[in-house]
């Protein structure tokens, strides 16, 4: 299978050399579902929380509040291609708290790879150094990625701060 020519987007993306075994996945309304996550798998959040299936409760009532906020969103971006892309950029940019492991482009194309069977998202811990995180398979559409990204980068931010910075985003874009 012949993969898409990829380009380096900015200086700010690291294509990270790490073996990224025994990662839990972040996006875990996705994966639960599917039965992926073992009983003791744990879920790093923002706040240095982790939750198990066990939590399962507050998880849902935090995957609520991100999904208000989502359609909050919807109705300040009448588009919400523009927002994953808004977002995306954020992330490619090194203008979110994570910096994209994989060589992305900006300019749609249908199937990227990403190092290491992956695409990762490196966080910054005082405590406990970098954090590497797995969200996505390797070969995606540009857009199941961006979105698997965004679903990563929405349940680690407070929902009503990452909300604002769309808005004025989206307000300079106009």
């Amino acid at each position: 299978k012949d993969l898409v020519a990829r380009t380096h987007v900015s200086q700010d993306i690291h294509i990270l050399s790490k073996t990224y075994q025994n990662t839990p996945m972040i996006d875990i309304s996705f994966w639960v579902r599917r039965g992926i996550y073992g009983k003791n798998a744990t879920i790093p959040t923002k706040r240095g929380i982790s939750l198990t299936k066990d939590t399962w409760e507050t998880f849902t009532k935090i995957w609520c509040d991100i999904d208000r906020t989502i359609e909050k969103l919807k109705k300040s971006l009448t588009d919400i291609q523009t927002m994953y892309r808004l977002i995306a950029r954020q992330i490619v940019q090194g203008k979110s708290s994570f910096r994209r492991g994989c060589e992305m482009t900006l300019q749609d194309p249908m199937i990227h790879q990403c190092p290491s069977g992956s695409t990762t998202l490196m966080t910054e811990n005082n405590y406990e150094g970098c954090r590497f995180m797995q969200t996505t398979e390797p070969f995606m559409s540009w857009d199941d990625c961006v979105k698997a990204i965004v679903a990563t980068e929405l349940a680690l931010t407070d929902p009503e701060l990452i909300m604002e910075e769309f808005i004025i985003a989206w307000k300079q874009l106009i």
